[in-house]
Formats: structure tokens, sequence, C-alpha cells
């Protein structure tokens, strides 16, 4: 039963990734849009990993921005970076 909450729980906050959320930003291949690689691999990392990932990694801004931003403290940013960084390269394995 936890597994099913937990599932629809994740399930509930997930959306797909515009191509367009990327366009533009610093420490992206080529014209400034990632590689379709990179968006496909984004796509399929959860929301709240994959927004961290794009204010630290792409966006370049540090712990305490990225928390602002999202509305968390800094240490929370330190934990997700840490979790989406391994989501990031389990899904790129795949």
């Amino acid at each position: 039963m936890r597994e099913a909450v937990r599932v629809a729980r994740r399930s509930a906050v997930e959306r797909t990734v515009d191509p367009e959320d990327f366009v533009g930003l610093p420490g992206l291949v080529g014209d400034g849009e990632p590689s379709a690689q990179v968006r496909d691999v984004l796509a399929r990392v959860p929301v709240h990993h994959r927004a961290v990932l794009v204010l630290r990694e792409l966006e370049e801004l540090d712990e305490r921005s990225a928390a602002e931003i999202l509305g968390t403290a800094p240490g929370t940013v330190k934990s997700r970076l840490h979790r989406a960084r391994s989501a990031f390269r389990k899904a790129w394995q795949q």
C-alpha cells in the first residue's frame, strides 16, 4: 500500500518537459540548446530533481539562490542535487 501511495504522489507532480524550457541557458551545446540526448535524459528525471539540476548545473546558481527560487532550505538543495545527479546518471545509462 505504501508503494502505491508513493507512486501516486510521484506521478501527480510529474510533467513533461518542453524543450523550449532550456533554450538560452548557459553551459549548453551549440546555439544555446542542450543536445537531444541531454533533453531526453532530463525529461526522464523527476521534476524536483530536474529543477535543482537546471538551476545548479545549467543556470550555475549557488545553493542559496537555488534554495530561494525553489522555496527550500540550502541543505535541501544539497541533498536533492546529490539525488538528482544520481538519477541523471542512472537515466543516462539506460
